[in-house]
């Protein structure tokens, strides 16, 4: 067994159980049946998705109703200015939701006992708020890192879910004792990679729903970039009309002129 899965399975494990527990107790939670939770993780491995990186939500306990149905699934948010993989968190329709360490350098972070870490953390415990538009969502390390266990999120988006406008990061230790990491729009912002939604009044938009100067940024750099691109495109085609026009007239001057030139030689 890879270590990614050796990771990921002592995380499933843990969520059969709290699974199992609720259903004892009647708090509600989706029944669960082997064959079709097997069916799944087939067809999520057919369709692309590596069966180590399969979220243990979709295999198990099912993802959360509210966020399966939310603006949210499909998209990608990267923190601050970086990359795809670096501690982004992905919102993904067929292998879950779940935070991406898949960027190259950090390929030798290890946990405690010299497990490597997790390439995708996986939620193991999300919510949806979809009147506050807030998301929650737990990963667990799946062992000890650095003297924690797991991480807690609370995201709070804009309206359009261009942008975090507010919430934390936690280490949580074994004791249950947290530590914040981030605050969100102060010290840390995420941004969704698809801005196809930005405006004119978007600027004007996100400062009256609370987003700090850090959130919007990276909003509005992309929505300059746009634009850049749409005034070159223009540009670009006004230069191609006029080439067209100027050819054409090359064209017509030159048969005028070889007409006169031949008439005078007749």
């Amino acid at each position: 067994m890879s270590t990614s899965s050796a990771i990921e399975g002592r995380v499933q494990n843990s969520l059969v159980e709290k699974s199992t527990q609720s259903l004892e107790a009647g708090i509600g939670g989706a029944s669960t049946n082997d064959d079709t939770e097997e069916e799944s993780a087939v067809k999520v491995a057919e369709e692309g998705g590596d069966a180590d990186m399969i979220s243990p939500l979709l295999t198990s306990v099912g993802v959360n109703l509210k966020l399966s149905e939310s603006p949210l699934m499909g998209t990608v948010f990267t923190r601050n200015n970086d990359d795809v993989g670096e501690i982004s968190i992905h919102f993904d329709k067929k292998v879950g939701c779940y935070v991406s360490y898949e960027y190259d350098g950090y390929s030798s972070i290890k946990l405690d006992d010299g497990t490597a870490i997790s390439k995708r953390m996986f939620f193991t415990e999300q919510t949806f708020d979809p009147d506050e538009r807030k998301f929650t969502g737990v990963t667990d390390y799946g062992g000890i890192w650095e003297g924690d266990i797991s991480e807690r999120y609370e995201m709070t988006f804009d309206t359009q879910f261009l942008s975090v406008l507010s919430g934390k990061r936690f280490y949580i230790k074994e004791n249950g004792e947290k530590k914040t990491v981030d605050t969100y729009g102060e010290d840390c912002f995420y941004t969704n990679t698809r801005l196809e939604t930005m405006n004119e009044d978007t600027e004007k938009r996100l400062r009256g729903e609370g987003a700090s100067e850090k959130s919007i940024e990276p909003v509005l750099k992309e929505f300059r970039k746009q634009k850049l691109k749409q005034k070159l495109v223009k540009t670009q085609a006004e230069l191609a009309k006029k080439m067209r026009q100027t050819t054409l007239f090359l064209e017509n001057s030159r048969e005028a002129y070889l007409s006169r030139t031949i008439r005078r030689l007749e």
